[in-house]
């Protein structure tokens, strides 16, 4: 598929879920202890591992290298506003660091690093309206971090 139909599509895509978002503004999200994860901040909203660690959620394990610098969620300034959530909240901390992990590198399909993301958010404690959201952006705009 072209650059450009990719984009379209995205773009398109992006203004149907603003119902989803909508939706995941009036959830309210209940206070989570943070998973606890090997991650420092090593600049601003960039993480690194401080050791190796093995993410399971829903029985899928992923082995995540020490020394991995990612910012946990890539979620756009509006589209974090939109659906009340910040890129470290504790409630996709652990889903982000796996999806990061499997995007940069290659690790089963693109689908499949997303349901993950959307899977580890519901495990952590968040509301299912803004899991749906961010798992919706990131099938929407996911295609350019794949791709490099």
């Amino acid at each position: 598929m072209t650059r450009w139909k990719q984009y379209r599509r995205a773009i398109l895509r992006s203004f149907a879920l603003l119902g989803v978002s909508l939706a995941a503004i009036v959830a309210y999200q209940l206070p989570v202890d943070p998973p606890l994860l090997p991650l420092a901040p090593c600049g601003v909203n960039q993480w690194v591992t401080t050791a190796c660690y093995t993410s399971t959620i829903a029985g899928v394990n992923t082995y995540i290298g020490a020394n991995f610098t990612n910012d946990l969620a890539s979620i756009p300034h509006l589209a974090a506003k939109a659906i009340g959530i910040d890129h470290d909240h504790p409630t996709i901390r652990r889903g982000a660091l796996t999806h990061d992990w499997r995007y940069r590198h290659h690790i089963g399909t693109r689908e499949q690093a997303d349901w993950l993301l959307w899977q580890a958010c519901l495990e952590d404690g968040m509301e299912p309206a803004k899991a749906e959201a961010i798992f919706q952006w990131v099938q929407a705009w996911g295609w350019r971090a794949w791709e490099r």
